[in-house]
């Protein structure tokens, strides 16, 4: 990220870079969406990387634009993923009829095209450098956004809370990462509710009928 950002300050160019709420998570009583001000405070090495990254391309250049975003779900899905977490849940619902979903971790669900339309606004349209937090509105916890994929999708399998010490995992995750919105919201427009970018996902990929 340095390194792209001081390319950019040579050419005159403008820098926009995706971050994450991984930046985010040390604050453990956290309750309150986290605005762009909120300092970080990342609780695994990817968290942390991140935030060196944004505090290394602002250290480069003034003409930079970061983007914080969430738990994305697209089309595309990821390479490494074998896909996103909508589809897993759908697989795994079809495949089982019980699925256990960690309960205690809060977080912003964001749909990619969401994203996509809040950058190509900001490269045809303009804005001002700095932070934008840009995730769907709303907050769920993972448990949450299961039921509510398989609610909607109609896969005939139940979805039952779980913390986190019963699916532990090798990195550490944030209890609480929920995004506050308002900023990037005010600048390019309301962006929409996770659940209504998630009921037009899953129409896009076939699992909702018309």
């Amino acid at each position: 990220v340095q390194a792209m950002a001081h390319i950019c300050a040579t050419k005159q160019a403008r820098l926009i870079h995706i971050s994450t709420d991984y930046v985010f998570g040390g604050d453990v009583t956290r309750a309150r969406p986290l605005r762009e001000d909120d300092p970080v405070a990342p609780v695994n090495v990817y968290g942390a990387s991140k935030a060196m990254g944004e505090t290394l391309a602002r250290l480069a250049t003034d003409d930079v634009v970061i983007l914080r975003v969430a738990s994305l779900f697209g089309m595309a899905g990821s390479s490494d993923k074998s896909g996103n977490f909508v589809e897993t849940i759908i697989r795994m619902g079809r495949e089982r009829e019980t699925l256990h979903v960690v309960a205690d971790q809060v977080m912003s669900p964001t749909a990619a095209a969401d994203v996509a339309h809040v950058i190509i606004q900001m490269v045809r349209g303009g804005c001002s450098p700095g932070l934008y937090h840009v995730v769907n509105t709303g907050m769920a916890s993972w448990f949450d956004f299961a039921r509510s994929i398989i609610r909607l999708a109609r896969v005939d399998a139940d979805v039952v809370p779980c913390s986190t010490q019963a699916y532990p995992m090798r990195a550490a995750r944030p209890r609480y990462s929920v995004l506050d919105n308002t900023h990037a919201s005010a600048s390019f427009g309301e962006i929409p509710a996770w659940q209504d970018s998630l009921a037009h996902y899953l129409h896009c990929k076939g699992h909702l009928s018309a």
